[in-house]
């Protein structure tokens, strides 16, 4: 059931802690919502929520925002997916990066860890769904430009269509 974000929000009780104030937990809550509920989408992702993720949910930083969106969101795959599960409230929380439960007993932030692995409960199988159809989608548009490619006459010229997936069109001729 998706509650309304008042609602959601006064359902925690969030204390300050010394690294982190009860409003910047809401804040950060808040973000974490609308990002899932708006399907991952980039100007969804802000800073205070990619920062926490980095400081307090056992993420390592990609170098920057930037880099952390597109190694999880922009391409998707196994890493999007270990993303999910870790906040998936029906799997135990392994860390996606660290494979590691420490983040939701962790000494700042922990109760809303926790919290976000609630609330992320509405939107997981959604999200799961959205980013298996995305991979299908890019995995059918790559399989046509590679037949295209292959049926041109003097393909064995053409042999690197510049396939990086675990089969590549490369390994496939006469």
């Amino acid at each position: 059931m998706i509650l309304p974000m008042k609602k959601l929000l006064s359902s925690f009780q969030f204390a300050d802690e010394t690294f982190m104030s009860a409003v910047e937990k809401e804040s950060v809550l808040q973000a974490w919502v609308r990002f899932l509920k708006n399907g991952c989408a980039w100007h969804d992702f802000t800073i205070e929520l990619y920062q926490h993720l980095t400081l307090h949910c056992a993420f390592i930083a990609h170098y920057n925002r930037l880099g952390f969106y597109e190694y999880y969101f922009s391409n998707p795959g196994e890493q999007t997916f270990r993303f999910l599960n870790q906040f998936d409230p029906v799997k135990p929380g392994v860390s996606a990066e660290i494979g590691m439960m420490y983040w939701l007993n962790g000494p700042t932030a922990s109760n809303l860890n926790r919290a976000m692995r609630e609330t992320a409960a509405p939107y997981i199988s959604t999200s799961r769904d959205r980013f298996q159809l995305e991979i299908r989608q890019r995995d059918f548009a790559h399989a046509a430009a590679c037949e295209t490619l292959w049926s041109q006459p003097n393909r064995r010229k053409r042999r690197d269509c510049g396939c990086s997936g675990p089969v590549r069109c490369q390994d496939f001729g006469d």
